[in-house]
C-alpha cells in the first residue's frame, strides 16, 4: 500500500491527477470532501466561505493538524491518493501515521489556476478575479506553498492537457514500480537458518 498526498494551489491541476490514478487502481481520500462532511453536519451551507471559515476555526479549535486526522479516521484501504493537504503539519502528521508515503506537488500559473476555476461553474468557484485571490490567501494562509514547494516530486501544469495527463501517467507508474507486491521477493522473509 502506498499514499500518494498530492498538493497544489487551487486550479493547479490535482483534480486531474486524481482522476488518472483512479484509472491506475488508487482510491481516494479528498481532504475538501471531509471538511465539508464536518461543515454540512454543524448546518453551514456548501458556499466557500462557510466551508473555509469552518476549516480555519476547526484548526484554531483543534489544532493545525485536525484536517489530516479527521481524513486518516476515513482512509480507504489498498492504495489511495489523498487529496488536498494543505500545510506542513497536516502533513507531518500523515509522515507520522503512514508507512509509505510520497507527495507530489503540482503547480501551474495564476492565470491559468484562475481560469480553470472560474470555468468549473461549481458552488465554490470564484466569480471574479478579488474572489480568486481572497482563497489563494487564506489557503497560502494555512501552509498551502510549502507544501507544494516541499513535495518529493513536482508535476508542472503548464502545457496540454494531453501533456499532463502522459505526465501523471508515467509518475503514478513510476511510483507503483518502487511499492513492493505481497508475495515479491522483497516482501519474502529472509532465511536465516
Amino acid at each position: 500500500m502506498v499514499a500518494i498526498i498530492v498538493s497544489g494551489l487551487p486550479g493547479a491541476g490535482k483534480e486531474e491527477f486524481v482522476r488518472i490514478a483512479m484509472e491506475s487502481g488508487f482510491s481516494v481520500i479528498r481532504m475538501g470532501d471531509v471538511v465539508r462532511e464536518y461543515s454540512l453536519a454543524q448546518g453551514l451551507d456548501r458556499s466557500d466561505d462557510s466551508v473555509g471559515g469552518h476549516a480555519s476555526s476547526e484548526r484554531e479549535k483543534h489544532g493545525k493538524e485536525i484536517w489530516a486526522v479527521r481524513t486518516q479516521e476515513k482512509m480507504p484501504d489498498g492504495n489511495v491518493i489523498i487529496d488536498g493537504c494543505r500545510s506542513q503539519y497536516e502533513l507531518a502528521y500523515f509522515e507520522d501515521n503512514i508507512e509509505d508515503m510520497i507527495t507530489v506537488g503540482i503547480e501551474t500559473s495564476k492565470e491559468n489556476r484562475f481560469r480553470r476555476l472560474a470555468s468549473r461553474k461549481r458552488e465554490d468557484a470564484p466569480e471574479t478575479l478579488a474572489d480568486f485571490e481572497e482563497r489563494e490567501e487564506r489557503e497560502l494562509g494555512w501552509g498551502l506553498k510549502d507544501t507544494v514547494d516541499n513535495a518529493q516530486i513536482k508535476l508542472s501544469n503548464e502545457t496540454s492537457l494531453e501533456d499532463f495527463r502522459r505526465l501523471c501517467r508515467t509518475t503514478l507508474q513510476a511510483i507503483l514500480d518502487r511499492v513492493p507486491r505481497p508475495g515479491s521477493p522483497d516482501q519474502v522473509p529472509e532465511n536465516r537458518n
